[in-house]
């Protein structure tokens, strides 16, 4: 069945047969899958937080669990932090009410989003392909080098990638099985967008939908979804929280739906950035971050370049157009930016999981090669652990933070030269902070004090009154009485 032929008609069964689809190693693929997760969970907890991303965003859920403010988060003491929704930092900020303040609380959210995704990527290809190609997206997924890195990691991004998954999904659902469950599910996976990432989450839905609506020439589907429940639901998730972070911090509103939403995106380096150094790249660098992400997968296809004949007619499917178009909207969205991160490709890796999947069943690649793939990334993880000097750098204070508390007395303050360390923070219980330029608002006080050692102390008063204690992890641990 032709596209031009397919009209309004969405209901009609199209799902694509997969010659590749063999029920006998089914269970061999829910079995690597259970490990590559269950590997994936206990590695958490094997390594600290380091600068700047993960200690950063674990020491505001701490702040948010001090403080009792779960409106919000605080970048510092008396410091709101504007650049994203909160829903990542309840959910952490949770965890470790639940599991006590570690590593593994703060980076359990991540993983959970992961679990969910799994199941959302099962769901949707047993719905529209076969339970090999289900089963194995969900392994690549977990198994690529951006997903078992990210959702196992203390990041916002997760949340808005299985938002988006969870609301790409239920607009599916609805449009090709009238299921109205899964529309309002759709709906409430918008919702978390909004609470995850903000508007970003409206745009890479909106744009895959409408060209697939436009495409079909669909848009009566439209009226079959249910708009007056769905949207009281994605307003009664997603607004109260907008409406009362402006309240109690007016400004938020202006810097986060201008600042974060276009400047960043539209203006090189931008200078508002209130939370971070601008990540400058050539335009269209995210497909190469793709490519990286999908590793070692999105390698496999060219492996078996003389089977490609086995994939005619794959793109000709709905659901195979469908999850082009919304795996390709993030990419192609961050093409013109020069101000990226590799974890902007996370909305679009389920999807690009799913279809490499497809491929891969279309192209019957071995089993033994898909267990191959799915070991790379958490044997170079285990080796890169192994091995420790990632974790001898200034970037991981834990061991610095344990000399400290061995080492103080009662009413020795903690600070840190030049900027602010956040693991040097989080691991301090928030004790640590960054020294005052005005130093002489320290006279008569003795502290101690973290200074990189690609830094150097330029204060007279400070190379006077400093004593040096230890090196640790990149660091110079001084004693010092002003």
């Amino acid at each position: 069945m032709s596209l031009t032929n397919l009209g309004a008609d969405l209901s009609v069964n199209n799902k694509i047969h997969l010659s590749g689809c063999l029920k006998s190693e089914n269970s061999a693929l829910y079995l690597l899958l259970f490990v590559v997760l269950l590997f994936r969970l206990c590695l958490m907890a094997m390594y600290p937080l380091l600068d700047t991303s993960e200690a950063r965003y674990g020491e505001m859920a701490r702040k948010m669990v001090e403080l009792g403010d779960w409106v919000t988060p605080m970048f510092d003491y008396g410091e709101p932090f504007w650049g994203k929704p909160p829903l990542s930092f309840w959910m952490q900020a949770l965890s470790i009410s639940l599991f006590g303040e570690s590593e593994w609380a703060l980076r359990l959210p991540s993983f959970l989003c992961l679990c969910l995704s799994c199941y959302l990527l099962i769901r949707w290809g047993r719905d529209e392909y076969c339970e090999q190609s289900a089963v194995l997206a969900a392994i690549i997924l977990s198994s690529c080098s951006l997903g078992f890195v990210a959702f196992g990691a203390v990041l916002t991004d997760p949340m808005l990638s299985v938002s988006l998954l969870l609301a790409l999904y239920g607009f599916w659902r609805a449009v090709q099985y009238q299921d109205n469950n899964w529309a309002l599910l759709g709906f409430f996976g918008l919702a978390l967008g909004m609470l995850a990432k903000g508007p970003i989450a409206l745009v890479l839905f909106v744009v895959p939908v409408f060209l697939f609506l436009l495409v079909n020439k669909a848009w009566g589907r439209l009226l079959l979804l249910p708009w007056v429940g769905g949207l009281i639901l994605f307003f009664l998730v997603s607004m109260p929280w907008y409406l009362m972070a402006e309240w109690k911090t007016p400004g938020f509103w202006e810097y986060f739906f201008l600042g974060e939403h276009v400047y960043r995106f539209l203006k090189p380096g931008w200078s508002g950035d209130l939370y971070g150094n601008a990540h400058l790249h050539p335009r269209g660098y995210i497909w190469l971050y793709a490519l990286v992400a999908s590793l070692p997968w999105c390698l496999l296809p060219f492996f078996k370049f003389g089977s490609f004949g086995r994939l005619a007619g794959l793109f000709e499917s709905r659901a195979t157009l469908f999850l082009v178009f919304c795996a390709l909207t993030p990419l192609i969205f961050f093409t013109l930016s020069r101000n990226i991160l590799w974890t902007y490709v996370l909305p679009a890796l389920p999807l690009l999981a799913l279809l490499l999947a497809v491929i891969l069943v279309r192209l019957v690649v071995k089993f033994r090669y898909l267990m191959i793939s799915a070991a790379v990334t958490p044997l170079v993880v285990v080796l890169l652990l192994a091995d420790g000097r990632k974790f001898e750098s200034w970037k991981n204070q834990k061991p610095v933070i344990q000399y400290w508390q061995e080492v103080k007395k009662d009413g020795d303050l903690l600070y840190t030269y030049q900027r602010r360390i956040y693991s040097a923070e989080f691991y301090s219980g928030g004790k640590a902070r960054q020294l005052p330029t005005e130093l002489s608002s320290l006279v008569g006080q003795s502290f101690y004090l973290i200074v990189r050692e690609s830094y150097s102390l330029q204060e007279r008063i400070l190379q006077h009154a400093c004593e040096l204690k230890n090196t640790l992890n990149g660091s110079r641990i001084y004693y010092c009485k002003m």
